[in-house]
């Protein structure tokens, strides 16, 4: 008893913060703009906080309360999080689907809903993000056929800027943005290499020097073996600038050989280190990445 009471006084100011980023989230900008046709999302988040903080009920009870109110929501946030869930190669834990958003975010102490929300992987194909050089040291890559875990970054939601969300150096999972000129559906592993606002010079010409929009990145491959004029991997220098809001689904932070063999992925920058700890922590799991090499079979 008196350990139950304990795990939730800990987990109190977590859930507030949760809390907090939810209301936010059904603040935003861009999700008032999609959801007003058919939801009043003011008056949802009003609610929502209500329920939650009376603290009278218990706590069952009002996450009970509060996924009624957001379940007309759940579908749409998830849809375009998991881009729809049409892309083939991207993969994701079937509880994702399963448990109510509110659920998912507030009762995080439960290791099934913190590592089933908000993380989808990807499987290498190729090696345009390994250098034999450096990118096994460094970042903790190890080319072909390992399986990328991405922390997503609601970044298409519009309260969290990729300024604010992205460092120089981060390994992220990407749509090609080359649309009718490449494959819809395929996707990236590639490295910020400028962030929103910075300028990207040219080693050639001052004067094709480009200063990048405030939702741009610069976004690179690592593998030069075999690049001529003629070739170069698919990466900014041949689609140019990407927009990171429609385009990146967030921080690659987790990298799995097989369910025994599995590290975490050294990002360079130490706030995207710091922001991302806890996944990694969660991820670390011979049992949890074992859910996610099973989206593969």
């Amino acid at each position: 008893m008196l350990g139950r009471i304990g795990k939730e006084l800990q987990a109190i100011g977590q859930r507030y913060n949760g809390l907090r980023s939810f209301i936010a989230l059904l603040e935003s900008p861009v999700l008032r703009q999609s959801c007003n046709d058919f939801l009043d999302c003011e008056r949802l988040s009003s609610e929502v906080f209500q329920k939650f903080m009376n603290s009278s009920k218990p706590l069952v009870d009002r996450v009970n309360e509060a996924n009624n109110i957001t379940a007309p929501i759940d579908n749409f946030i998830l849809k375009s999080m998991y881009w729809d869930f049409k892309i083939p190669s991207l993969k994701f834990t079937e509880c994702t689907r399963q448990q109510p958003l509110f659920q998912k975010w507030f009762l995080w102490d439960s290791e099934e809903s913190f590592t089933g929300f908000g993380f989808a992987c990807f499987k290498l194909q190729d090696n345009t993000m390994f250098d034999r050089a450096y990118s096994k040291e460094l970042y903790g890559l190890h080319g072909a056929g390992e399986v990328l875990v991405a922390k997503h970054l609601f970044m298409n939601f519009g309260h969290i800027q990729p300024a604010d969300a992205l460092q120089f150096g981060d390994i992220v999972l990407m749509k090609d943005p080359r649309g009718e000129d490449g494959p819809r559906e395929r996707l990236l592993v590639r490295r910020i290499g400028a962030l929103p606002g910075e300028t990207v010079e040219s080693a050639s010409n001052s004067e094709d020097n480009l200063k990048l929009e405030p939702h741009e990145v610069w976004v690179m491959a690592d593998n030069d073996e075999g690049e001529t004029e003629e070739f170069l991997p698919p990466d900014s220098r041949t689609f140019g600038p990407v927009d990171a809001r429609e385009h990146v689904f967030g921080r690659v932070v987790y990298s799995i050989r097989t369910a025994v063999d599995h590290s975490p992925v050294k990002n360079p920058s130490p706030r995207s280190r710091a922001l991302d700890r806890e996944s990694v922590f969660a991820l670390d799991d011979h049992e949890v990445v074992q859910k996610f090499l099973d989206a593969y079979s």
